[in-house]
């Protein structure tokens, strides 16, 4: 089944820009769980959530003179919000990269975890790498369906397009996503691959055959 996505009206982002101290109290209410509901998927339930989202919300509010209405907000504060998420990353690498310079922590030394179950958080980390990697469109279109579980229809009212585009995005993004992990030798013995999956919150991975998930041909 598939879950809504959280709605913003337009005449409250536009009353919100123009200024207006209860829209835009409203609207930064609003953000917080649509946010929230992205972080959880991209980061896990173990990442520093909050103050992530306080800054991605606060960037959203400060920024609403640069959203044109080219997309919908919604598409518009998702992509604000996925490359903030993408520079916390790099920021926190090259922080651990300085501590493995300085001495203070080891990198890339300890020998892989036998544990299935931190195996498999290895590959969700990776998997979240590789969204981060894709162009916007796929980026966009991967989260919002698999991730987040959102009909195509909604997505494409998002994104733009129709339904049968945002599957076909969607469908690529696996294909790139996939591409990645077996470039970094996570699918080796797995004939089926990895489907990225999600049920409105936290990310998983799951077995998919060669050409069962490609998009129908028709709508």
């Amino acid at each position: 089944m598939y879950r809504r996505l959280i709605a913003i009206p337009d005449d409250l982002v536009a009353a919100a820009t123009a200024g207006d101290d209860s829209a835009q109290s409203e609207l930064y209410l609003r953000l917080r769980p649509l946010v929230t509901r992205l972080l959880v998927a991209l980061l896990g339930e173990g990442a520093p959530l909050q103050d992530l989202l306080d800054d991605i919300c606060v960037d959203l509010m400060l920024g609403l003179g640069k959203f044109r209405r080219e997309s919908q907000f919604t598409t518009w504060a998702y992509s604000v919000a996925v490359r903030r998420v993408a520079k916390w990353r790099r920021s926190v690498r090259a922080q651990r990269i300085g501590l493995a310079s300085a001495g203070t922590v080891a990198v890339g030394d300890a020998p892989s975890p036998p544990d299935e179950a931190l195996a498999r958080r290895e590959v969700l980390r990776a998997v979240r790498e590789a969204i981060l990697r894709l162009p916007r469109r796929l980026q966009l279109c991967v989260v919002l369906v698999d991730v987040l579980g959102t009909d195509p229809a909604e997505v494409a009212d998002v994104v733009g397009g129709t339904p049968r585009s945002v599957r076909d995005s969607t469908y690529k993004a696996r294909l790139r996503i996939r591409g990645d992990l077996a470039d970094r030798g996570f699918l080796e013995g797995r004939d089926e691959g990895f489907e990225v999956a999600g049920d409105g919150g936290e990310m998983a991975t799951s077995p998919a055959g060669t050409g069962k998930d490609r998009p129908a041909g028709g709508e």
